[in-house]
């Protein structure tokens, strides 16, 4: 076939840039976001459960489950049981009553107890979020992420008491998720 010659073989200089733009935009875009969340991304890689991820011919395998948290926990702040933490009297009152308002009043010490170190030990602001707080600790070295990773589960776990009306769990296991709780709050007042 033959070439005709009324078009221009090659593409002029700013066909040529604006394609390449047009190219190179979503991948650029994409770094950019990983880039600005890099920290809330590492936060939340290190409190996956355990987990096989598989994209083309790379695989990469997390892990980060309550038992080894536990275990962190217990290496920070030697062996405790729950004498040592006691769960305050109207928290298990709230447990027979209302489990999802004992589920809240137990994440408010935590709470309390994140935003008191990062305040005491880095001068942080103290309206921050607890998210906010707990980065910082754990970029700072105050924390070890693996407790990081707890407490945001808590946190979930307290939005969804608080704003999930299908949210009903068993009594046992709200008194479970008081206990580490307080062996979180146990654990933050020996680091702070």
């Amino acid at each position: 076939m033959p070439i005709p010659f009324d078009r221009p073989l090659a593409m002029d200089a700013l066909t040529f840039l604006s394609r390449l733009v047009e190219h190179l935009a979503w991948p650029a875009a994409l770094t950019a976001v990983v880039y600005m969340l890099q920290d809330e991304i590492k936060l939340l890689v290190s409190s996956l459960r355990p987990t096989r991820v598989r994209i083309m011919d790379m695989e990469a395998e997390f892990h980060g489950n309550i038992e080894g948290i536990r275990r962190d926990m217990e290496a920070l702040r030697g062996p405790m049981s729950i004498s040592d933490v006691p769960i305050e009297k109207d928290i298990v009152d709230l447990l027979d009553r209302d489990p999802s308002v004992a589920l809240l009043a137990a994440w408010k010490p935590v709470e309390r107890e994140v935003q008191r170190i990062s305040v005491a030990k880095l001068a942080n602001p103290a309206g921050w979020p607890v998210r906010k707080h707990l980065l910082s600790l754990v970029e700072n070295r105050l924390i070890p992420a693996s407790l990081a990773a707890v407490v945001e589960e808590m946190a979930e776990v307290s939005n969804r008491a608080a704003h999930q009306l299908d949210y009903n769990p068993s009594k046992a296991r709200v008194y479970e998720l008081i206990d580490l709780m307080a062996d979180i709050v146990g654990s933050l007042t020996r680091i702070g």
